[in-house]
């Protein structure tokens, strides 16, 4: 069986794309081996909570079942795995590792931002979806997104004080199947894996 290869671009700079590449990587964890590529790996395993020992490109484990890599060609020849490619902004992708149609490809767009919302038409990169980081107040909205980029929103993650504590204390790799920002995300790798998910659904339903 061949890799399962997500691609994660920004719109621009400044978007949350390694830190949405990183929650991926870790949620994917929970069903399958799954190597995190990144080009600054020592940033991917401080996001992560991870002591950054080196800057190479070597396989470093993360988890059981989650590993960082800097080199493509390390996750181009696993098999069984999931690959969450870290591919920085648009205009600065790898290429042309993944091959564009073996991979799925999501772009990261903060706000809704129109200066990034701009970026995103000018780049002429076509993703699958796009994964919103949501803050509140904005004037834009999802549907605008979509409409403007022509492919659907397939997750919102709201703003929420919760994720920038857990990364500053290290502990995004053990929470993140447990706040709820990231139920979205879950849907793209580990659909109803996690046990907090299914709760929170359950108690939603009516009675």
């Amino acid at each position: 069986m061949e890799p399962i290869i997500h691609v994660v671009v920004g719109a621009r700079g400044g978007q949350g794309t390694s830190t949405v590449a990183a929650v991926l990587a870790v949620l994917a964890s929970a069903r399958s081996r799954t190597i995190l590529v990144s080009r600054d790996p020592a940033a991917s395993r401080a996001i992560l909570g991870v002591p950054a020992l080196d800057r190479t490109g070597r396989l470093t484990e993360v988890s059981p079942r989650l590993f960082v890599a800097g080199d493509d060609t390390v996750a181009e020849s696993e098999e069984d795995t999931t690959v969450i490619v870290d591919d920085t902004r648009l205009g600065a992708q790898r290429e042309p590792w993944p091959a564009p149609d073996t991979a799925w490809r999501w772009l990261v767009l903060r706000g809704p931002c129109y200066v990034a919302l701009e970026a995103a038409v000018a780049g002429g990169w076509n993703p699958h979806g796009v994964i919103l980081l949501r803050e509140p107040k904005r004037a834009l909205r999802a549907v605008d997104v979509a409409q403007v980029l022509d492919v659907p929103v397939v997750a919102e993650v709201p703003f929420s004080h919760e994720v920038s504590r857990s990364i500053d204390a290290g502990t995004l790799l053990g929470w993140a199947h447990r706040l709820a920002a990231f139920r979205g995300l879950a849907q793209l790798v580990a659909p109803g894996l996690h046990p907090a998910y299914r709760e929170a659904r359950h108690s939603a339903r009516p009675c």
